[in-house]
């Protein structure tokens, strides 16, 4: 009768945790558009955004205690909370100690802690039920960010990508590379879901509805202007092409045929497009800076001006030496690619790297604005290490990894030939890794993290002891 109990209670709030978890993926573009709005226009501190992700976080780390109460992982799951809780703590109390801002640095940990959080939840939740439907509704969650990016734009509401230069289209969201994220992770999975219902025979409104959001795909990947999402787009649909040529020659599939046929057109549309897009743009400017870099020479000597009576040095300028590694060529074009990124991160990795045991293990933390230390470090991995420390960054990415090496060893038992699917979701955890490296807001923001823990969890569980399980046909 205890037991019955037990279970009773178990499967009700694992039920009304998933209800919660569908509403609240459904819903991100519409609160993501919101906590934009309020920030430019209210100036508001606490966003929508914020509150409802709290709230979802203290939710989803509820669920997991309390669900692993009940299953066989409740000694790991609690020995990392506690070390997590422990971590937090200590964490908070350099801030202290260093009197930094604790609203500041409090923001800033419920951000990273989300990650993790929900990625445990997530895999949880799929280890009890993969039935509920969240893959098949993804694309949909993709059409409804790409269609208010479009209705910002053709109503002239939205803001630019980058605003400084007045370029891409962003519609009403508020960061460019974590749209870009978003888009690039889900691009995958729904490219894959609007050409199998165009190359089958499915009702007129599902074929409208996947020639809408193909549509609205080639319009935000040329459009929002980031040169991650434009890269990640074409190489997918690229790979699609290739697998769905071989799949008509090798077996004479029609389906196979048609989307073929789709994906030419889809491909040459956008790359067709590219030339007017703002992507165009910025890459006209790489271009140059690129030729200025490889036309310097590899050594040259500084300006240098002498007072006259004295023959001391005045002023010293430019110049460059071959053992200066940051005005080497490799490090220039490489912090050119990466946006200024490599130069950015020189101070706060400085402050790491010669800090004291402590900074070392615990991390920098977050400074006031108005500091050389304030600024966000747009690159995932080295954020985490220089804010967090060494035992943050563990700590922080270990249920992704540790998920992650599960999935590619059940890839690496799989006998069969991969699915359109599991390529998407395959093509989906290799984009996560990179963008992490090379735009950021992946692991740290949570309106990315929530679909990057998500889609790696359905990339494990789309692989089954071999067999693949086909999760949005469930």
């Amino acid at each position: 009768m205890v037991q019955w109990l037990k279970n009773h209670r178990e499967s009700k709030f694992h039920r009304r945790y998933v209800e919660v978890f569908l509403v609240f993926m459904l819903l991100h573009p519409v609160m993501d558009a919101l906590t934009s709005l309020g920030v430019r226009y209210l100036s508001v501190d606490l966003s929508l955004g914020m509150v409802l992700r709290s709230l979802f976080l203290g939710m989803s780390t509820f669920y997991v205690l309390y669900e692993a109460s009940f299953r066989g992982q409740r000694k790991k799951i609690f020995v990392y909370a506690g070390v997590l809780a422990l971590y937090t703590v200590v964490f908070f109390l350099g801030v202290f100690v260093k009197d930094l801002s604790l609203g500041q640095n409090l923001k800033e940990m419920i951000k990273i802690l989300y990650f993790p959080v929900v990625s445990i939840a997530f895999y949880m939740v799929y280890e009890k039920d993969s039935t509920h439907g969240a893959l098949y509704l993804l694309p949909m969650v993709y059409t409804l960010y790409t269609g208010m990016i479009f209705i910002a734009f053709i109503t002239d509401t939205g803001f630019a990508t980058y605003g400084y230069l007045n370029i891409g289209q962003l519609g009403w969201f508020y960061a460019g590379n974590e749209v870009s994220g978003i888009l690039a992770f889900l691009m995958p999975l729904s490219l894959v879901r609007y050409i199998e219902i165009l190359a089958q025979k499915e009702p007129w409104l599902k074929k409208l509805y996947a020639t809408l959001g193909l549509f609205l795909l080639v319009f935000t990947t040329i459009q929002v202007g980031t040169k991650a999402l434009v890269a990640s787009s074409v190489v997918f649909m690229l790979i699609y092409l290739l697998m769905e040529a071989a799949k008509a020659l090798l077996r004479r599939d029609t389906k196979a045929v048609i989307s073929v046929i789709l994906l030419m057109l889809l491909l040459g549309t956008t790359l067709y497009t590219l030339r007017y897009s703002p992507f165009q743009s910025s890459m006209n400017e790489i271009t140059e800076n690129i030729g200025e870099i490889v036309d310097r020479e590899d050594e040259s000597e500084p300006e240098v001006v002498y007072d006259e009576e004295t023959g001391e040095i005045i002023k010293e300028e430019g110049g460059h030496k071959p053992g200066d590694f940051m005005s080497s060529k490799p490090y220039q074009l490489i912090n050119l690619l990466l946006s200024n990124r490599l130069y950015m991160t020189r101070e706060l990795q400085n402050t790491y790297l010669y800090g004291d045991a402590y900074t070392k293990l615990m991390g920098v933390a977050y400074h006031r604005e108005g500091t050389g230390l304030y600024k966000m470090l747009e690159m995932d991995y080295l954020s985490l290490l220089y804010r967090q420390g060494l035992l943050g960054f563990i700590l922080i990415l270990l249920p992704h990894t540790v998920i992650l090496i599960m999935a590619l060893r059940k890839l690496a038992k799989h006998r069969r030939g991969l699915s359109m699917e599991t390529v998407a979701l395959l093509f989906t955890a290799m984009a996560i890794l990179g963008y992490a490296f090379i735009t950021g807001h992946v692991f740290v923001a949570p309106s990315v993290s929530f679909f990057a823990a998500l889609l790696l969890v359905l990339f494990h569980k789309n692989l089954s002891e071999g067999k693949e399980k086909y999760l949005w046909k469930n």
